[in-house]
């Protein structure tokens, strides 16, 4: 199983899960964003890719906070994409 934290504010919840988890696992990260400052660009951004494939894996994505859904739904588009 790949766990894919989303930078920077996953990662503190993402180790304390993978902790807990007792099937082989494998964690990855990711940054993305959607923010100029503090409001929200609409346009989506990668800075940071994963460096394997998920082709074929159960992968479960971490991240910390949703509010409008934006920066999910892209990443949920590139993930389906790989």
């Amino acid at each position: 199983m790949l766990f894919i934290g989303v930078l920077n504010g996953a990662a503190p919840f993402l180790t304390d899960l993978v902790r807990e988890i007792t099937l082989d696992t494998e964690v990855d990260f990711m940054r993305v964003s959607s923010y100029n400052g503090l409001e929200s660009s609409g346009d989506v951004k990668i800075s940071l890719n994963m460096k394997g494939s998920i082709k074929g894996r159960h992968v479960i994505v971490v991240e910390d906070i949703l509010e409008t859904g934006l920066t999910m739904m892209q990443l949920e588009k590139v993930l389906r994409n790989e």
